[in-house]
Parts: structure tokens; C-alpha cells; sequence
């Protein structure tokens, strides 16, 4: 997998994939006039359907291997309960960054998740927390950041993360997914296998529906929506500033969360026998390099470990001319990133 060739196929990822939304959008909105009734959950499978037959042809074309290539080696139940745990902590800066971002976005998630309230909750887990994370920790922690890898691991995390949260298209999911896409690719990193990320992804999209069904389940749902919606007078009686109150305790309280989460990375990758792997990714001008592969292979024959900036996808042992070449933001990319912001802005204020 190369990073040169991936940063030309993400500009046309990302423009087939809006192009097709637009599509199917107008489709669905003139179903109804053409006599075809489409159920709502048909908007979440399309998007995520949609995607993934872009990136399987990019793979069948460029003859990547998912077996060999893509990184899902099962875990042990340690780190399936520390992956659970690290979703859960991950959600109040989640929460922080949603409340921030309401401040000028539109939630673009709660609006279209309205017509999958009346569905039965595991149908809803289903569509939103099993579909979504499956999809896209294969397109993202498995194709993304496995090939961005050989530019080193927090380079990868970044750029992966970036691209995760362009994917959304709007400006309030990009934020938080930006964040946790990160935090997904050091769980991938830390146990060297996506199902990790898989969990914790699946932790963070259920949240709301469970939140919803707990409360469906205590009577309590009726009223606290009501409240939640209010009137429009109620809704501006709060002030700016006890909003932006507000939103500083939630920082705090994700900020402290998030270091909990860390350490669960942390634990994560000290049982993978992988935390050097995680500390060398932080460290500038280091002598030691640091693993390319998720298989804690790549030791070279005294011991000492490879620069991930030094070996390629395969394995193979790249001369410094070559790794230097391995930029992960080429301008097919960086064009990629100003086009995504362009339309999420236009997006926004249309």
C-alpha cells in the first residue's frame, strides 16, 4: 500500500462519494412522487454501502490484500473490555466537542436520526452502532492509517483521523471525529488488530440510541424530550455566556476523561508488548525508529527496531531517499482537505 497513490485516490473518494449522496438524496426525495416507498433506515445503508464498493474497487484495483493487508487479528478479552472502557471515556470530550461545535453548526446527526426512533432498538444499534463502525474502521483504521503507517504512527493517526472526519461532510461530526479517529488509530496501533477501534466505535454511535431506550424503558423519555426541544422564547432565555459555561465544564470533565483513556491505550499496549512502538511515535529526532507493521515484527537482526520511516507496507526496508518521498500530505491530499472545508462551509451557510 502506498501513500503517494492513496492521496490521488482520496480526492476521488471523497468527490465520487458526495456525487453519489447527491444522487441518492434526490433519489429519495422523488421516491415518493414515482410511487416507491423507501423505509428510513435505507439512508444509513446507502451511505455506508456506498463507500465501501468505492474502496473495495481502489483495493481490487491496486491488488491490495485484506487478509495479508488489512489488520484483524482477534483480540483477547482484556483488551475487548479495555477497548469498551476507552469508548466510554472517549465520550464526554465526544460530548464537549458536539456542544462546541452546536455553537455555529447544525447537528446534522440528530436531524436525520429522527425516523429511526420507532425502531426496535437492537434494529437501531444495528444501523447506527454495528454497520457504521464495521465500514468505516475498515476504510479509515484499515486502509488509511494501515498505508499512512510508513510515515510514521502519529502521522498516520493524524492524517487518518482527518480524513475520517471529512468524511462526515459537515462541520459538527468533523470535529468529534477528527478526535476519536485518532484515538481509534492508537487503539489499532496499541493491539495491533482494527477490532479494537471496531468496539470502541461501536461504544461512541450507541451511546444516544441507549440513552434513548434507557429512558423509553423508565417512562421518563416523553418528558425529557419535551424538555429538550422547549419552545423557541425558552431556548433563547439562556444566555451566551452560561452556554459557553456550560461547554467549559464539559471540556474540563472530557479532558479528564480523555487522560483516562490514554492510559487504558497505554495498558493496551504495554500487554501487546507494543508501548515503545506508541512512545516512539512521540518522540522528535529519535535515533530508534519505530515498528511499520501491526505484527510487532520488524526488528532488524541485532535487535535494534526499524524506523517506520525506513520500511515499507511489506515489510521491505526502504533506503532514506525513499522514506523521505513517503510525505504524508502530498498536494493530491492537502487540495483534498481545502475542498472538504470549502464545501462544509458552503454546506453550513446554505
Amino acid at each position: 500500500m502506498e501513500v503517494r497513490k492513496l492521496n490521488w485516490f482520496l480526492p476521488v473518494f471523497l468527490a465520487v462519494y458526495v456525487i453519489l449522496n447527491i444522487a441518492a438524496g434526490i433519489f429519495i426525495g422523488i421516491a415518493p412522487e414515482l410511487g416507491i416507498e423507501l423505509p428510513d433506515w435505507i439512508v444509513y445503508v446507502i451511505s455506508e454501502v456506498m463507500a465501501f464498493i468505492i474502496v473495495l474497487i481502489y483495493m481490487l484495483v491496486m491488488k491490495i490484500n485484506i487478509r495479508r493487508d488489512m489488520q484483524y487479528k482477534v483480540i483477547g478479552g482484556k483488551d475487548i473490555f479495555m477497548s469498551l472502557l476507552t469508548g466510554v471515556l472517549i465520550l464526554p470530550m465526544v460530548l464537549f466537542l458536539n456542544a462546541f461545535t452546536m455553537l455555529f453548526s447544525d447537528n446534522y446527526i440528530q436531524e436525520s436520526s429522527q425516523g429511526l426512533l420507532e425502531y426496535p432498538y437492537i434494529a437501531q444499534l444495528i444501523l447506527i452502532a454495528v454497520i457504521p463502525p464495521l465500514v468505516e474502521e475498515f476504510i479509515f483504521r484499515g486502509l488509511f492509517f494501515g498505508t499512512y503507517r510508513k510515515c510514521g504512527v502519529l502521522k498516520a493517526a493524524l492524517m487518518s483521523g482527518l480524513v475520517f472526519g471529512m468524511f462526515h461532510l459537515n462541520i459538527n461530526q468533523f470535529a468529534y471525529a477528527l478526535v476519536s479517529g485518532v484515538i481509534f488509530a492508537y487503539m489499532a496501533e496499541a493491539t495491533g488488530s482494527i477490532w479494537s477501534s471496531v468496539i470502541a466505535h461501536f461504544v461512541v454511535n450507541s451511546y444516544s440510541i441507549t440513552i434513548n431506550q434507557i429512558l423509553k424503558l423508565s417512562g421518563l423519555y416523553s418528558a425529557v424530550n419535551d424538555t429538550a426541544t422547549g419552545t423557541q422564547d425558552e431556548l433563547t432565555s439562556i444566555t451566551m455566556s452560561s452556554r459557553l459555561a456550560g461547554i467549559f465544564m464539559m471540556f474540563v470533565i472530557g479532558a479528564v476523561f480523555m487522560l483516562l483513556a490514554v492510559l487504558c491505550i497505554r495498558n493496551m499496549a504495554k500487554r501487546n508488548g507494543r508501548l515503545e512502538v506508541i512512545r516512539e511515535s512521540f518522540r522528535i529526532g529519535h535515533k530508534k525508529g519505530s515498528y511499520n507493521n501491526f505484527s510487532s515484527e520488524g526488528a532488524s537482526g541485532n535487535g535494534e527496531l526499524l524506523s517506520a520511516d525506513n520500511m515499507s507496507g511489506d515489510g521491505e526496508v526502504l533506503s532514506d531517499t525513499a522514506a523521505r518521498s513517503n510525505h504524508v500530505l502530498t498536494a493530491p491530499a492537502v487540495a483534498s482537505v481545502a475542498a472538504c472545508l470549502v464545501y462544509m462551509i458552503i454546506m453550513e451557510m446554505a
